[in-house]
């Protein structure tokens, strides 16, 4: 076990696995990553940085399209081009303002990646324009910054 102290988000969803977060010398929430991650007191606390982390498994590279499939449990995932060989495992974060929310499946679209899901909570965020839409996909959840 390591302890890693770091104000970065980006640090954050790339090495920790269980989240301790200090305020004012108190612990007001600490858990598994994504189950932080998720929590609405912590979106609130960082906005559209707040996310998810999956991890999945490079199936196919593009190279065409310079783009790797990852395998998350089931759930087909294409990525920037990944320089890991086919059964390779990768972390992936998703921040909640990289997510979009239709109800109709999009026609015309640049988006590489559509998945269904079931809204499962909404909940109040930083600014009062807006809202934190907790989704499941499968066994996945993704956090939404709308």
């Amino acid at each position: 076990p390591v302890l890693y102290v770091t104000h970065s988000m980006e640090e954050l969803l790339r090495l920790a696995d269980y989240v301790v977060l200090l305020e004012e010398g108190k612990v007001p929430l600490h858990g598994p990553l994504n189950q932080v991650l998720r929590n609405p007191g912590f979106a609130a606390r960082v906005g559209g940085d707040a996310g998810v982390v999956w991890h999945g498994i490079v199936t196919e590279h593009d190279a065409g399209y310079h783009l790797s499939l990852l395998d998350v449990q089931g759930t087909r995932l294409w990525v920037r081009q990944q320089a890991l060989n086919i059964g390779g495992r990768m972390r992936i974060p998703i921040h909640a303002n990289d997510v979009s929310l239709t109800l109709d499946e999009p026609k015309a679209s640049s988006v590489q990646n559509r998945l269904q899901g079931v809204i499962e909570s909404m909940d109040e965020d930083f600014h009062p324009g807006s809202c934190l839409v907790t989704v499941r996909t499968g066994d996945q959840h993704l956090l939404i910054d709308t």
